[in-house]
């Protein structure tokens, strides 16, 4: 894959990630009609002949941001954006109420209850593959260079982070407190460094 091809593949993943909250089969044609217009524009440029690194350069021009083209798909489909958002937002909104209830109603357990959030937004994150919460993500989005991969170790992450709050659940040692305070900002710190490392051109 050439460096115009992977600028391409770079806005198609972006556009994914903002095409979240519509219907699959929306989301699938808006992608497919801009991936053919942007390969379509570079073989036109290419004709003229521009250089790879101009071609990558037009194309930036061109399509500066991805996030305002998402929206206008969004707003241009019929009924299906609001009841998508609304769907999204339902399937986040339980486990964040419901552990905030629990917090409340049995605060010797907060630990136990954050844990159990943590493990259904991992599961979120890999299958519905909402990345745009986490800070790398937002920092970049347009230098993502597989969002797959960076919901797989955002699962991972959360995962990890939610077993963390698990075993301080039942494990008392001296320090506790400090301790896991300094693993979980470890690995929060090591996830934000691997993904902008290896995975944010």
């Amino acid at each position: 894959m050439n460096k115009v091809e992977e600028t391409i593949e770079t806005f198609i993943d972006e556009l994914n990630v903002h095409l979240t909250e519509i219907q699959n089969v929306h989301r699938e044609n808006y992608v497919a009609e801009i991936k053919d217009h942007l390969y379509s524009y570079a073989n036109d440029l290419s004709k003229q002949g521009l250089s790879e690194k101009e071609i990558e350069h037009k194309i930036r021009e061109e399509f500066v941001s991805m996030g305002e083209l998402a929206e206008g798909f969004i707003n241009s489909t019929p009924s299906s954006a609001p009841a998508n958002r609304l769907k999204n937002n339902s399937m986040m909104l339980p486990p964040l109420l419901v552990g905030a209830l629990g917090i409340y109603i049995f605060p010797n357990h907060q630990e136990l209850l954050v844990a159990l959030m943590l493990f259904i937004y991992a599961y979120l994150v890999l299958v519905k593959k909402a990345i745009w919460g986490f800070a790398v993500v937002r920092k970049n989005p347009r230098g993502i260079k597989n969002r797959e991969k960076v919901s797989q170790s955002g699962s991972v992450y959360l995962f990890v982070l939610g077993l963390s709050f698990l075993i301080g659940e039942f494990v008392s040692v001296p320090n506790k407190n400090i301790i896991f305070a300094s693993f979980i900002a470890l690995l929060s710190i090591g996830f934000f460094f691997y993904v902008q490392k290896k995975l944010v051109r």
